[in-house]
C-alpha cells in the first residue's frame, strides 16, 4: 500500500470510495508555484534566453517569445500547469518544453503519486475550478476552491492501471472527435462546391439536356430588357449604354444558354436614406433596416428602429417582397456585401443608406442571392470593395457593375430548388455531427468521472477477491480429481 494512504487517509474515508481508497484535499498533498513575468528578450539567441511558456505554448507546444531564465520560474516537460488567471482559468495542461513559466500559469508540485493520474484528476475538475472565478477584472482561480478539491487516492500500481485505461479510452474518443471535425470541414467544402457548381451550370447539366428548347438569356434580353428596365436603372447607369464585353474576358465560360450580364442590366439598384437629426421620429416615422438587421442569408428583426420620412420618400424607398438587401460597408472583408432577401416581414419598411437594395427583373432573387454568397460572388465583391485607403465598402455603382452568370429563368428556379435540397441534406448531417460531438465531449468527462470513482478498472480489492475465488475453485477441482 502506498504510504501516503496511511495516517490522515484512514480518518478521511469518503463513503462512495472503493475499498482501500481514501481522499485528501489538494492542500495537504500538493503545492503550487506561480509563474512570473520575467524580462523579455529579443530571440532565442540572446544569452540565457529560454522559451516563455504561456497558454498558447502550453496548448501548441510551440514557443513564440523568449524570456531571461535568471528572472523566471523554470518548468520542464511533463510538469502539470493550471491556467490561474484569465478567461480560461482552470484549464489544465502538461508543459511541453523546457522554459520559463508564464505569469498566468501555476505549476502543481507533489510527490508519491502518478503524475498522469493527478493530471487527469485536475482535468476532470475543470467545471468546478472554473465555476466561481475570482476577480472583477481578469478572472482567476479561487484558491480555497482549488485547494479544497479532494483527490481520491489508491495505490501507485492501481493509479498506473487507471491512467492506462483512461488514456486508451480518451485516445478512442479523440480519434472520433477528429473524424467528426473532418466531417464538419467536409460539409463546409461541400456547400462551397454546391455554390460553385450552381453558378457555373454544372449542377443542372442533366436538367438542361432534358430542356434543350429553353429560351437563352440573350434572347430574353433582346425581347424584354429594353422595355422592362426602369428609368431609375438608367439614371444609376448615368444614361450610358452597358457594354457587356467590358472586363468579362477573364470570367469563366458558361453553358450555351447562359450569359454574363451586369446587375444593372436586369435589376434596379438603389441606396437608402441617410440618418441625421432631422430624421428623429415625429409624425411620419417608419421602420428602417440597419446593417445590424442584415446578416448573411437571413434577417435579424429583433430590434428595428424608426426614422422620419418626408414627402415622396416612402414611395421611392419602401421595400418590396423579393428585394435583395446588401450591406454596403463593414470593417471585415469577410462580412462586406453580405446579403439577405426581404420577404415583407414588416408591412411598411425602408432601409438606411448603409444598405443597398437590389430589385431584380426577370431574375430570381433567390438565384441572385445564391450567386452573391458563392465563392465566385464573394471573391468579386471583395475585389471591388477595397478602396484606395485600404477600407472596404460597396456603392450602388460598384454593385450595379457586378457581372452575374445568368441562366434562363426556368433554370434559375431549378438551381435554387437543388441548392436548397442539397443544403437541407447537409444541415441534417451537420446536426448529427453536432450531436455526436457533444456526446463525445460528455463521454470524455464520463470516463474521467468513472475513473476517480474507482469504476473504470477493477480495484485491487476486487482483484484480490477474484484471485481468492479462483484459487478456491482451482483447489476444489484438483481435490475432486483425486477421487476419479
Amino acid at each position: 500500500m502506498n504510504p501516503i494512504l496511511s495516517s490522515k487517509a484512514e480518518q478521511d474515508v469518503v463513503i462512495n470510495l472503493p475499498e482501500g481508497w481514501a481522499s485528501f484535499p489538494l492542500r495537504e498533498i500538493a503545492r503550487s508555484r506561480k509563474g512570473k513575468k520575467p524580462m523579455r528578450v529579443e530571440d532565442e539567441q540572446w544569452p540565457g534566453a529560454v522559451p516563455y511558456i504561456d497558454i498558447e505554448t502550453l496548448e501548441t507546444g510551440m514557443p513564440h517569445r523568449y524570456a531571461d531564465s535568471t528572472s523566471s520560474v523554470s518548468a520542464t516537460p511533463g510538469d502539470i500547469a493550471v491556467v490561474w488567471d484569465g478567461a480560461r482559468c482552470g484549464l489544465v495542461g502538461k508543459v511541453p518544453i523546457n522554459g520559463a513559466l508564464g505569469s498566468t500559469l501555476a505549476k502543481i508540485e507533489f510527490s508519491g503519486m502518478n503524475s498522469a493520474y493527478v493530471f487527469h484528476f485536475l482535468q476532470s475538475q475543470f467545471a468546478t475550478i472554473n465555476s466561481n472565478p475570482r476577480g472583477t477584472g481578469i478572472p482567476h482561480v479561487e484558491p480555497s476552491l482549488f485547494w479544497d478539491l479532494k483527490l481520491p487516492l489508491c495505490s501507485l500500481a492501481e493509479q498506473k492501471r487507471i491512467v492506462a485505461k483512461i488514456e486508451e479510452l480518451l485516445a478512442q474518443v479523440n480519434a472520433a472527435c477528429t473524424r467528426l471535425a473532418r466531417a464538419s470541414q467536409a460539409l463546409k467544402r461541400f456547400r462551397q462546391a454546391v455554390f460553385v457548381n450552381a453558378c457555373t451550370g454544372r449542377l443542372t447539366e442533366d436538367w438542361r439536356e432534358m430542356h434543350s428548347q429553353l429560351e437563352s438569356t440573350n434572347e430574353l434580353f433582346k425581347r424584354f430588357a429594353a422595355r422592362n428596365l426602369s428609368e431609375e436603372t438608367r439614371k444609376n447607369n448615368g444614361g450610358k449604354q452597358i457594354n457587356k464585353s467590358d472586363s468579362q474576358e477573364h470570367l469563366p465560360k458558361l453553358p450555351d444558354l447562359w450569359s454574363w450580364v451586369t446587375i444593372n442590366e436586369f435589376a434596379d439598384v438603389r441606396g437608402g436614406i441617410q440618418k441625421h437629426p432631422k430624421r428623429i421620429p415625429k409624425r411620419n416615422a417608419y421602420p428602417y433596416l440597419r446593417v445590424a438587421n442584415v446578416l448573411r442569408g437571413k434577417l435579424d428583426l429583433t430590434e428595428v428602429h424608426k426614422m422620419e420620412l418626408f414627402e415622396g420618400e416612402l414611395e421611392n424607398y419602401r421595400l418590396k417582397r423579393n428585394d435583395l438587401l446588401v450591406v454596403e460597408g463593414n470593417g471585415s472583408l469577410g462580412e462586406i456585401g453580405r446579403s439577405a432577401i426581404w420577404n415583407g416581414e414588416i408591412d411598411v419598411c425602408i432601409h438606411q443608406n448603409h444598405i443597398i437594395r437590389v430589385r431584380p427583373r426577370f431574375c430570381s432573387t433567390a438565384y441572385l442571392n445564391t450567386f452573391w454568397n458563392s465563392p465566385i460572388g464573394t471573391a468579386m465583391i471583395a475585389k471591388v470593395a477595397v478602396t484606395t485607403a485600404g477600407l472596404y465598402n460597396l456603392s450602388t455603382q460598384k454593385v450595379g457593375r457586378m457581372p452575374i452568370p445568368l441562366p434562363p429563368l426556368e433554370e434559375q428556379h431549378e438551381i435554387v430548388r437543388r441548392v436548397e435540397a442539397l443544403f437541407k441534406l447537409a444541415e441534417s448531417i451537420e446536426k448529427r455531427v453536432e450531436v455526436a460531438t457533444r456526446r463525445a465531449n460528455k463521454l470524455s468527462q464520463g470516463i474521467l468521472a468513472k475513473a476517480f470513482r474507482g469504476e473504470l478498472v477493477p480495484t485491487e480489492a476486487e482483484l484480490a477477491r477474484r484471485k481468492g475465488r479462483d484459487f478456491e475453485s482451482f483447489s476444489k477441482r484438483n481435490h475432486s480429481s483425486e477421487y476419479l
